[in-house]
């Protein structure tokens, strides 16, 4: 608490800091809020964009998004950092995944 009053988690700054963002962004284009909410969406569909789309994850992220290491084997999905070595290299081979998981050194918590 800061002065009585209880501080923001980060995550409320930052969504505070995003939503600052977008006002001013709406004041600058000379058109209402949703409106501009409205056309990101749009962009975002277009662009088949997702919290956790592979394909908008920035390479230094891609080994933390877990949606890059589910795969389909015999019908059943399954999360390829867990699989045999042999079926990591096949799944990179194909171009399935971005790297062999296996093969990575262990990184520091």
């Amino acid at each position: 608490m800061v002065g009585g009053k209880r501080r923001p988690s980060g995550r409320g700054r930052i969504a505070r800091r995003i939503r600052r963002g977008l006002e001013s962004a709406s004041r600058s284009f000379g058109i209402a809020e949703s409106t501009g909410q409205n056309k990101s969406k749009d962009i975002r569909d277009a662009l088949r964009m997702g919290p956790l789309s592979p394909d908008w994850t920035l390479p230094s992220r891609l080994a933390d998004n877990p949606m890059v290491w589910m795969l389909q084997v015999n019908g059943l999905t399954i999360d390829i950092r867990h699989a045999p070595l042999e079926l990591q290299r096949v799944a990179y081979e194909k171009g399935l995944i971005p790297f062999i998981p296996a093969e990575q050194p262990e990184k520091p918590e």
